[in-house]
């Protein structure tokens, strides 16, 4: 270790002797070169700063000559296009001559009427007025630009004052075209130098501006300044190579670099032979102890992996075993006698066993023995060299239990025992495939409310209601091929036709006849059942599933009675189109294609308006209108009612603000409010945001709740309606008397108004019934201190019926339909 340390050392430090020495003379080369291109450089820019500067100064002299010939010959069109032609022949890159008496553009060189330069008064035009008035108080030549022109390129415009016995005359003007004084500039020496000319103009009112190759990222290697009457150019000169390193060339770095690399190898070799003979003697002595501590740490890795090793002659009936090996097999002797061993392990492995020791070939078992420890789980792996047998012998009895449990948890439902989805599956096309019958029929078997049982009466009482139809099923189809569990609350159950002993609707009948005991109550367990037929309705078990499922999504969207479906064609396309219905209300949500009506609600005494129920509207751009009951029903089922929720309380937000700005003023709102929005983490601190910045301020707002059997949940409810902190927030109980238990939500939800369904008014004028039941809500409301508002009147015996009732509000047909925003304004305006 010390000679190799040594080794590195030494080649280390002649390679930093000789890349020191090799870097002194590179840079020494490298900056001799760098300096005559430096010079070389200087060189070629003086000449292109006198190519430049003679080039403006050929350009300007037209400006100079106009100035001292315009004003002392006739003021004529004529005279001023014969002196400007001659001009205009002489000198290149000039676009046109202008002449300025006063300050106004009258003479224009070549004429161009329609151009717009003609009549243009310089002091007063914003582009031009700043260079004039310079010109006018320098009494100098004034150059502006660069800018770009119309006719393509670069140009520059120099103006000259023209003074007659010290008082201003006019402007004369000369429009060069940069473009064409730069292409008398040769650059071809400079590009095949390697070098690239930057000319940037440093303008005192704005930024630089880069006239050619202004975007260069490097360095120059030189640049100078050239003053153009009142603008500076800047001329620099870059290399195409990024730094003074690029002098140094490849074949020299080359060099170089086996110039050190040849020092330091000779450095090395020869510290190597110097210390050859004491670096063997310490591989070996490392060699050594590296061997010793091997030889240790696999004792200790068999002691913890429980591994044992032996070895033995083919055909001896005595092996050798190794300490370890003892422990393994709980012995205490380390000759044991195969015959005994192989009598103790258990029978539906002894003949493998015997194969494996007398096999020729390297080979492994895994087998199960009884023990002094009792029975295990044994992996052993023999090499055969010749007939020497050597192997190890493990214990594997606790890892071969964990892979047990997995599978178990992997494959099975921990709660009832059976098959899971994935599993179950397998085994119906294992059995398909093994079996080949003619016909399987495969149902799935949903628990109906149990969502209801689930969160109402808590999860235990969930699972003990699962575990008992498990046990109801598993007696009524002990031939079936798989039962399993597919989902939450629904089974698999998949049955031979050729097996089945009656019809399967009736057998799944007369399963749940009867009522089943779940903890101290008995229960009666409804279904809805999907069904499919293999292959009848597919060929693959996958594909057949999946109309099960889907005849069991049409059973449950239709409620269909008797709960029992059987997959047709027609399902999947009316699933397909609840899918398009979904992804066009995904859209309508996102594209913000929804808008809102408003029914007005009046005070039931005056029949006037009191408030408006804000209702939303869609209308797809293909089909039309769809109705709400639709898309809203159908966004509740598929999780966008929360999207679609908050879309509707923005609107309604926004349209509340146009009230208020209106004559219609602070109208009362109503808004619907699906119960699944409260199952929504954020949808208090939402309904705060929107109430308390986007709603028009102090606006009164109630959102009405449906209350349904399958919401009972009045705490949770009740603690997010007091969450939301809005003095002129009210709660309304929409749809009253329709629920499994309306009467109770009435007391234990902190409401301030009733909503009478419009079922009980549409037939309030014939029936009796129907009277007695609205007037006793309404007396039990204001017993309560609630108001009440009655939906759907439509004729007025029903409202002077309602009005008699002493009810508060009314709503429907008979006062207004529902509005647009614009006719609510028009036709309320003033009247609330």
């Amino acid at each position: 270790m010390a000679t190799n340390i040594r080794v590195h050392l030494t080649r280390i430090s002649a390679a930093l002797i000789a890349g020191l020495i090799a870097f002194a003379v590179l840079w020494q080369l490298n900056s001799e070169r760098f300096n005559l291109r430096k010079a070389e450089v200087e060189q070629l820019l003086d000449g292109y700063q006198q190519r430049l500067s003679s080039e403006f100064s050929r350009a300007l002299i037209s400006v100079e000559v106009l100035s001292g010939l315009a004003p002392n010959g006739p003021n004529t069109p004529e005279y001023f296009e014969r002196i400007s032609a001659s001009l205009y022949q002489q000198l290149d890159g000039v676009l046109s001559l202008q002449l300025a008496p006063g300050g106004v553009v009258t003479y224009l060189y070549p004429a161009s009427p329609d151009s717009g330069v003609l009549g243009n008064n310089l002091l007063r035009n914003p582009v031009t007025q700043a260079s004039a008035e310079l010109a006018i108080s320098t009494k100098q030549i004034v150059v502006d630009g660069p800018r770009s022109l119309q006719q393509g390129g670069l140009g520059i415009v120099a103006r000259q004052p023209i003074f007659i016995e010290q008082s201003f005359w006019g402007f004369a003007t000369a429009v060069f075209r940069l473009n064409d004084l730069l292409d008398n500039m040769d650059f071809s020496e400079l590009s095949r130098a390697g070098y690239q000319l930057a000319i940037v103009v440093e303008r005192p009112d704005s930024s630089p501006f880069p006239v050619l190759n202004g975007n260069l990222d490097t360095n120059p290697i030189s640049s100078t300044t050239l003053r153009l009457a009142n603008l500076h150019w800047v001329l620099s000169i870059h290399s195409e190579k990024n730094s003074w390193i690029g002098e140094i060339r490849p074949l020299e770095v080359l060099i170089a670099a086996l110039f050190v690399a040849l020092v330091a190898a000779q450095a090395g070799t020869t510290v190597q032979l110097v210390s050859h003979r004491g670096l063997l003697n310490s591989i070996i002595d490392a060699r050594t102890r590296d061997l010793r501590q091997r030889e240790v740490e696999l004792n200790q890795a068999q002691h913890v992996a429980k591994v044992g090793s032996w070895y033995m002659n083919q055909g001896d009936l005595v092996r050798r075993l190794s300490p370890q090996a003892m422990r393994v097999l709980s012995i205490n002797d380390n000759k044991q006698n195969i015959a005994g061993y192989q009598s103790q392990v258990l029978p539906q492995f002894r003949e493998a066993y015997y194969s494996f020791l007398q096999s020729s070939q390297n080979n492994t078992i895994e087998y199960k023995v009884n023990t002094s420890a009792g029975e295990r789980v044994m992996r052993e792996v023999m090499h055969n060299d010749n007939g020497q047998l050597v192997g190890t012998i493990q214990d594997i009895s606790e890892s071969q239990m964990q892979l047990e449990l997995i599978w178990q948890q992997s494959h099975f439902d921990q709660l009832t025992g059976l098959p899971n989805k994935q599993y179950a599956c397998e085994l119906v096309q294992n059995y398909y495939n093994a079996s080949s019958p003619s016909s399987l029929i495969i149902a799935l078997i949903d628990i109906r409310h149990f969502k209801a049982v689930n969160d109402g009466l808590g999860q235990k009482v969930g699972d003990e209601l699962l575990v008992a139809v498990t046990g109801r099923l598993q007696s009524a189809f002990p031939d079936a091929v798989v039962l399993g569990r597919f989902a939450g609350d629904v089974f698999l159950l998949v049955l031979d036709d050729n097996k089945l002993h009656g019809e399967l609707i009736d057998l799944i009948q007369q399963c749940f006849i009867n009522s089943v005991q779940v903890t101290d109550a008995k229960r009666v367990v409804e279904v809805q059942v999907g069904l499919a037929k293999l292959p009848q309705d597919g060929v693959e078990v996958v594909e057949v599933m999946r109309n099960a499922e889907i005849a069991l999504h049409s059973c449950k969207q239709k409620n269909h009675q008797p709960a029992f479906l059987w997959f047709n064609p027609e399902q999947l396309h009316a699933l397909q189109a609840l899918d398009e219905l979904d992804r066009s209300l995904r859209t309508a949500i996102a594209q913000q294609q929804l808008t809102m009506v408003y029914q007005p609600i009046v005070e039931a005494k005056t029949r006037k308006l009191v408030s408006a129920e804000a209702l939303v509207r869609w209308t797809h751009p293909v089909e039309g209108d769809i109705r709400p009951d639709i898309f809203i029903a159908r966004a509740e089922q598929n999780g966008l009612i929360f999207s679609l929720g908050r879309e509707i309380i923005q609107l309604v937000a926004s349209d509340s603000r146009n009230f208020a700005k209106s004559n219609l003023g602070m109208v009362p709102l109503s808004i619907n409010v699906s119960r699944a929005q409260f199952f929504d983490d954020g949808f208090s601190a939402f309904l705060n945001q929107q109430l308390t910045s986007q709603f028009a301020p102090a606006q009164v707002v109630s959102l009405e709740v449906t209350e349904s059997f399958e919401f009972t949940d009045y705490a949770g409810l009740s603690a997010i309606i007091e969450s939301v902190d809005y003095p002129a927030l009210k709660w309304s109980l929409d749809d009253f008397g329709t629920g499994y238990s309306s009467y109770s939500a009435i007391g234990k939800l902190p409401i301030d108004n009733i909503k009478i369904d419009r079922s009980f008014i549409a037939h309030l004028e014939e029936s009796t019934v129907n009277q007695s039941i609205v007037a006793n809500i309404i007396t039990m409301a204001h017993t309560l201190g609630k108001t009440v508002t009655a939906e759907g009147v439509e004729t007025e015996g029903q409202c002077e019926l309602l009005v008699m009732m002493q009810c508060d509000y009314l709503q429907g047909y008979l006062f207004d339909k529902p509005l647009a925003p614009n006719i609510l304004i028009e036709r309320y305006a003033g009247r609330t």
